[in-house]
């Protein structure tokens, strides 16, 4: 439920913009991005990777990398196996092409966010969002992450992951407390020319 300025200000400010341009949104219902409220129907991952798509066509750019976080990452390596002629590079983090029981654990315990030791972050995005927006929307996105359990295999995005053709930069942090290192090994695994 970040934004794209709670999480990605420092880049934004900090990148030398006469080298790069940058485009950065936050997908609907997200951010800056409502109205509308967040939906979170079966497609929603692959529906955020079409709208980024379809941003940058709209401002002219037929070409362009990529880059995503958490669920993010997961719509940017959808983006990149949906469009590949439109992707040139793509970096990807703390991201997971498939759900285990693990994570859905992981998501259960996460979806009081009255129990979070973080407490700028709830901070912040009550500030963003609204009490009631940030629990209720929090909630329905813990669901439907926790949906893609049913799924064959715990399937979100196995089968992108073999159609991204793009040179990928697969990142991970140590101390992520979310994604177990299971799941950027696999994405190096199985993404052909990623580090």
């Amino acid at each position: 439920m970040a934004s794209i300025r709670s999480s990605f200000q420092p880049q934004l400010d900090n990148l030398n913009r006469e080298i790069f341009t940058l485009v950065a949104f936050d997908p609907r219902g997200y951010g800056w991005s409502r109205p509308p409220g967040r939906d979170f129907p079966e497609d929603f991952l692959l529906r955020d990777a079409r709208d980024g798509r379809d941003l940058m066509r709209a401002l002219g750019y037929s070409r362009f990398s990529i880059l995503g976080w958490c669920a993010g990452g997961i719509s940017a390596l959808l983006l990149a196996a949906t469009y590949p002629d439109d992707v040139n590079k793509a970096v990807i983090w703390g991201a997971f092409a498939y759900m285990t029981d693990t994570l859905v654990d992981t998501f259960e315990a996460l979806r009081d966010i009255d129990s979070w030791t973080f407490r700028p972050i709830v901070e912040e995005l009550t500030t963003l969002y609204g009490e009631k927006y940030f629990r209720d929307t929090w909630n329905n996105f813990c669901d439907a992450m926790n949906a893609f359990i049913s799924n064959p295999d715990g399937n979100i995005c196995i089968e992108a992951t073999e159609r991204v053709t793009c040179p990928t930069l697969v990142a991970y942090g140590k101390l992520d407390g979310l994604i177990p290192e299971e799941h950027p090994l696999y994405l190096a695994e199985k993404i052909r020319n990623s580090q």
